[in-house]
């Protein structure tokens, strides 16, 4: 089920846990969130976000490997389960992890002799103590850690240090935080991993009061009884999600894909939808309370709550070159796109065809700062800084789609106002997709997390075997029809164009030059149409006795008669160039029996019969 990150693996989605907090649940956290209340970090939890820049040092120097070469590899060969107690011959998962923390870490890695997936079932957590740097990897192994329902799946004590890379973990679930994983106090690395399936309190995938980093990850179908369906982040949890998906999580209380609780947080080229937040929920996507997180190139779309359909926010939560669409808050007026967004800032970001049931759709109040350069399909979020657009449809794509990249987005179509708003020197880098901006060297980029891609000029449209000029003679008064092969047309298109040429081959063409201009049309060329041209001469009867005179003093006849030739073929060019048609006629049949007279003695068969072809040829020109 890998890919809403480019696909759940059926459904064009890809597929990619935590001890219980401070936060109350049941009751006494749903009562929170009561009309005019919300939920609160409890005590302690206010210190800890004091605390936190202090903290995230002090946690980076506690967790910084030690440099003892290069790390031991341990081999899981038995795959038919991850834990000892019912387990086959070979090296299993637990017996593994026990000797890389027993010896100070390294990579436990697969070989399970199956080129197919790899279900390793747990009858027990996954206890993760060591402070050295422990990596599990399942890269080209297709490994699933699978808590079927019955344990969490793993548990990061405080001051550990692990890595997850190219798994699967599902099916984990806890009383308390952190179905599939519980970060306490650790730090935390995912990458190419999918979340899917897990349940818990808080945190129905991810708990992390530690550091914890997402990288080309997918959080999908988890759920929360009360915060965080797909992460819950504590206040003092420092979190960082790049190119990730989270979709179809859900939270009973608030944050369908993550519930920050005043922690550390940074969103970036990232997608959430589908997510919800039922009931008296807060933040389809995302619900912040109290943090100051940062989100940026990301899209937010389908996602649900009673408030806040796309985006809760409850401090200062900044929005950048993002898009928040299609949201939806069960709650009228509460901000279908983005709600209780006081102390929200938006640059460049795209809000719009959101609903609440009523106005306001897009955003419950108007939000703390606009930082120029939004758009927004009505006006309730305010945006009238510089560049800002209201009431301003921007012409999105109806679904999300892969349109490249590692996570899903919505396109702008190609007529969208949103398209190059943003001079260069306020644009981002990349887009959600990584596409650069501005593209194709534009001094302007586009607002929300997809630049447009402007088609690149086609201009290789050409014409190749032009025909050389051509020379002809005449075989009529009229002219003579001439053939030629038209020019070849080089284009990448299949079919392609057809290329005309005017006169057309096999056309009659006048006495005289002519020009042939051919020509080919291709509407996706800007170079179209292109042409090309030659020459079609056609020689009269005078300039054909020019050439015979010629070709008989080319055949280095005896002197008498290449004489008598050239004074009779003198005169019959005088007769046609003075207008006298019927002498420079009867003289050319006396050319033609003085040649033929010849055959044999002065000429031989072959001279005689073109000489006397030319003449009988110039006498058709001449129509005697």
């Amino acid at each position: 089920m890998r890919g809403f990150i480019r696909s759940i693996r059926t459904r064009g989605w890809r597929v990619g846990g935590a001890r219980e907090s401070n936060e109350p649940n049941g009751d006494a956290g749903i009562g929170r969130l009561l009309p005019g209340s919300r939920p609160r970090r409890t005590r302690g939890q206010v210190g800890l976000a004091a605390l936190l820049v202090v903290g995230v040092v002090i946690l980076n120097l506690a967790l910084a490997p030690a440099i003892h070469g290069a790390p031991s590899v341990y081999t899981v060969t038995d795959c038919t389960s991850a834990n000892a107690a019912v387990s086959g011959t070979g090296l299993n998962l637990d017996t593994a992890l026990t000797n890389a923390q027993t010896n100070g870490g390294g990579v436990i890695n697969f070989n399970c002799n199956s080129s197919g997936a790899q279900d390793l079932h747990l009858d027990k957590t996954l206890d993760i103590t060591t402070i050295s740097p422990l990596t599990i990897d399942g890269t080209n192994q297709q490994v699933a850690l699978d808590g079927g329902g019955i344990v969490q799946d793993i548990e990061a004590q405080s001051g550990a240090n692990l890595a997850l890379d190219n798994l699967t973990i599902q099916g984990g679930i806890a009383a308390g935080n952190g179905g599939a994983i519980d970060n306490e106090g650790s730090a935390v690395n995912l990458i190419n991993i999918t979340i899917i399936g897990s349940q818990a309190s808080s945190g129905g995938g991810i708990y992390n009061s530690g550091q914890l980093t997402l990288d080309n990850s997918s959080v999908i179908n988890n759920t929360a009884s009360n915060f965080g369906g797909g992460i819950y982040n504590d206040g003092g949890g420092v979190l960082t999600v790049t190119s990730s998906a989270f979709a179809f999580n859900q939270a009973q209380v608030g944050g369908g894909g993550i519930f920050n609780n005043g922690g550390a947080m940074s969103v970036s080229t990232s997608a959430f939808a589908f997510n919800q937040a039922p009931g008296m929920g807060i933040g389809g996507g995302i619900a912040n309370e109290g943090g100051m997180p940062t989100v940026s190139n990301s899209t937010f779309a389908f996602n649900q709550a009673q408030e806040g359909g796309g985006i809760f926010s409850d401090g200062v939560l900044s929005l950048n070159n993002s898009t928040v669409a299609y949201n939806t808050a069960s709650s009228s007026g509460k901000g279908g796109g983005l709600g209780d967004i006081t102390g929200l800032d938006s640059a460049g970001s795209i809000v719009a065809d959101n609903s609440a049931g009523g106005s306001p759709n897009n955003c419950a109040f108007p939000i703390g700062a606009d930082q120029g350069y939004n758009l927004e399909s009505g006006s309730d979020c305010g945006f009238t800084s510089v560049g800002s657009l209201q009431n301003t449809n921007p012409l999105l794509a109806s679904g999300l789609a892969n349109n490249g990249g590692p996570t899903q987005t919505l396109a702008l179509q190609s007529s969208s106002p949103a398209i190059d708003q943003i001079p260069v020197a306020s644009c981002p880098t990349i887009d959600q997709r990584g596409v650069s901006r501005p593209d194709n060297g534009e001094t302007a980029c586009d607002i929300g997390a997809y630049e447009y891609q402007d088609p690149v000029s086609d201009k290789d449209l050409a014409l190749t075997n032009v025909p050389a000029n051509l020379t002809v003679n005449a075989t009529s008064p009229a002219g003579a029809v001439v053939t030629y092969s038209p020019p070849t047309v080089v284009d990448e298109d299949s079919p392609l164009p057809t290329v005309s040429c005017t006169p057309a081959s096999g056309s009659p063409f006048a006495i005289g030059q002519t020009t042939v201009t051919c020509s080919v049309n291709d509407s996706d060329d800007s170079n179209s149409p292109v042409q090309a041209s030659f020459t079609v001469m056609v020689l009269g009867a005078a300039a054909q006795v020019s050439n015979l005179l010629a070709t008989v003093n080319g055949m280095h006849l005896r002197t008498a008669l290449q004489n008598s030739y050239d004074e009779e073929l003198t005169e019959i060019r005088s007769e046609i160039n003075g207008g006298q048609t019927a002498n420079a006629c009867a003289n050319l049949s006396d050319f033609i029996v003085h040649v033929q007279g010849q055959s044999g003695k002065g000429l031989t068969a072959a001279q005689a019969n073109q000489l006397s072809a030319a003449a009988k040829n110039i006498q058709a020109v001449l129509g005697c």
